[in-house]
């Protein structure tokens, strides 16, 4: 009940976050403050009442803390970015280095929990490329500010794999579970394992699935990827995505 509880926490911050960084984009496009409003609303309250974001926010999955990391992540580069367009030379800004460190952050944290997040990248890149063009004399501390960065992100990676070892010695529920030695620990964070009990199927899964690369059994199985594309094709999601590309 606390882990179902705890999705439906993470997705109700994921849509009013969801909204923040609606508004904060439909604002450099869009100056009718009240057309900027309508559209973030509207966009926030579609995903809030979709069929799979309904759904991963009353069953325990990694889908709704995942969620939450990435718009995190995107929410908090944003304020970097604007916070960033505010400085008029390299001097030190608190507020700037906050925001920059909260987003490689929850990338770290995101990374560790749910790797898809990594699709979010460039974009980040775009974003901190896009702001450094524009200070020359900011490119002497490119190099350094990438490096914190990638420290920052990676114990934020790290650090709670880590302490997966401890969890999983104590049985705690709310974890991943895999071998409890290195080479476990190497290929949990490289997803080669998933164990775990399955609700649906009453049973207790215990087996690498995703353990080697298979060419062939990929290349045999993307006729049923393109069925499942298929089945989830929607005209609206087309026009929107033009939208978006023309924007």
């Amino acid at each position: 009940f606390r882990g179902n509880l705890f999705a439906g926490f993470c997705h109700s911050l994921t849509i009013a976050l969801v909204f923040l960084v609606s508004n904060k984009i439909l604002k450099k496009i869009v100056r009718r403050k009240e057309i900027v409003l309508i559209v973030s609303t509207s966009i926030s309250l579609i995903l809030a009442f979709s069929a799979l974001f309904w759904l991963y926010s009353s069953v325990l999955e990694v889908h709704s803390l995942g969620n939450l990391l990435t718009i995190l992540t995107i929410y908090f580069a944003l304020r970097w970015q604007e916070q960033f367009n505010k400085l008029k030379s390299a001097s030190f800004d608190k507020s700037e280095l906050k925001y920059f460190l909260l987003t490689l952050l929850f990338l770290g944290l995101g990374v560790g929990h749910l790797q898809t997040i990594v699709l979010i990248i460039p974009a980040l890149v775009l974003i901190f490329v896009s702001g450094v063009k524009t200070k020359p004399d900011w490119k002497e501390k490119v190099g350094k500010r990438i490096g914190v960065g990638i420290l920052v992100a990676g114990l934020a990676f790290l650090i709670p794999n880590l302490l997966l070892f401890y969890f999983n010695s104590r049985e705690q529920n709310f974890s991943w579970f895999f071998g409890q030695n290195w080479r476990g620990w190497w290929f949990h964070i490289r997803r080669q394992v998933y164990r775990g009990f399955y609700v649906e199927r009453g049973t207790t899964i215990d087996s690498a699935y995703v353990a080697k690369f298979d060419l062939r059994r990929y290349i045999r199985t993307f006729p049923l990827y393109l069925k499942y594309l298929s089945d989830h094709f929607t005209l609206i999601g087309l026009i929107l995505g033009i939208l978006g590309i023309n924007h």
